[in-house]
């Protein structure tokens, strides 16, 4: 097995407390009330446990970040009537932002084959070709 050095060890990790209003959500999707309900009431009650990530790729020519993942915990912070939340910073293409989306929206449940098929024709194809090394 190859050792894993792409992945970004937590102390070299960015963090923010950003703005709510400067995240773009560019990859939204349906959610289950009830549970974003529970969710609400989790983030009042204890804080936010796990920080949105959002990519700054776009930020000095948009102003905005752009979300890739945690959409259901930015919209429960302005459902609370906070006005920031704290987020993971990565700078990213966006289709790699895209591909981190729906890998986190498909690890997170057991999407039946409708929702696997779903998810994946929002990726092109041709974007996405595995390339041989």
């Amino acid at each position: 097995m190859e050792p894993l050095n792409n992945i970004c060890p937590i102390a070299n990790r960015r963090y923010e407390d950003g703005p709510i209003d400067k995240v773009k959500v560019i990859n939204s999707r349906n959610r289950d009330q009830e549970q974003f309900d529970m969710n609400v009431e989790s983030i009042e009650g204890v804080g936010l446990m796990k920080p949105i990530r959002v990519n700054d790729k776009f930020l000095e020519s948009t102003g905005k970040y752009e979300l890739i993942c945690g959409e259901g915990r930015l919209l429960a912070h302005k459902q609370l009537g906070k006005t920031h939340v704290s987020a993971e910073v990565v700078t990213c293409t966006r289709k790699e932002a895209l591909l981190q989306s729906l890998i986190e929206n498909i690890a997170r449940t057991k999407p039946g084959s409708m929702d696997f098929a779903r998810e994946t024709t929002l990726l092109p194809t041709s974007t996405f070709a595995i390339q041989p090394k």
